[in-house]
């Protein structure tokens, strides 16, 4: 049975009781030597934050070959994915409408069991959330010179775009001459490259590359 102490856990929203839990009476050493199975518990309400905790989880189980189990509510539907899209991404993309926003699910998620997972690893928000390295940019610098100064180079970039802005895009184009830049009108970061203009840029670079 829950020892006390687990018992105000689960109150508390976490329910991380087994018999070979980390936080159990027993050590993982001594259950693995039993043959003991390990049960995990966890949930998320309301806030997206959580439930983005959630699917990472789920996530990281099954690419370690475990199994889980999510527990969605009665009423969740399949468009709730195209919802999570607009919600998360509606800054990059303010000219989305539903369509643009179901399709944009239909490439992120995938289903199973009836219910959208994310079909990446949401980890990669930890890296990217991380400050750089003193000498990212200048380590950037270089390999962009080393790239772009004697090729074919094209920019896309999002007009509305904070990660490669346009003063950023300047001075690439001052270290390459030649890049030919393109910015994708009302939309950030990055452009899904199905905008006619971006498809356009494109489709005019690859007939200039020898």
């Amino acid at each position: 049975m829950p020892s006390r102490r687990d018992l105000k856990a689960i109150r508390g929203g976490i329910f991380p009781w087994t018999a070979a839990a980390k936080h159990s009476r027993w050590d993982d050493a001594a259950a693995n030597a039993a043959g003991m199975a390990k049960l995990y518990f966890h949930y998320a309400t309301m806030n997206a934050g959580k439930t983005t905790m959630l699917l990472q989880a789920s996530y990281n189980y099954r690419e370690r070959g475990m199994t889980t189990m999510l527990f969605v509510a009665g009423h969740y539907r399949k468009d709730d994915a195209a919802g999570y899209m607009a919600k998360t991404n509606g800054v990059a993309f303010p000219a989305f409408g539903e369509d643009e926003w179901m399709a944009m699910a239909r490439r992120t998620f995938r289903e199973r069991d009836g219910v959208p997972q994310l079909d990446y690893d949401p980890a990669i928000s930890v890296v990217l959330s991380k400050p750089p390295s003193r000498f990212a940019g200048w380590i950037a610098g270089l390999l962009f010179r080393k790239l772009a100064r004697k090729r074919p180079t094209l920019l896309l970039r999002g007009e509305l775009s904070d990660v490669i802005s346009a003063d950023i895009a300047s001075r690439m184009q001052r270290v390459a001459p030649g890049m030919q830049r393109v910015d994708i009108p009302k939309v950030g970061h990055a452009p899904m490259l199905t905008e006619p203009s971006a498809v356009d840029a494109i489709r005019n670079f690859l007939r200039t590359v020898p």
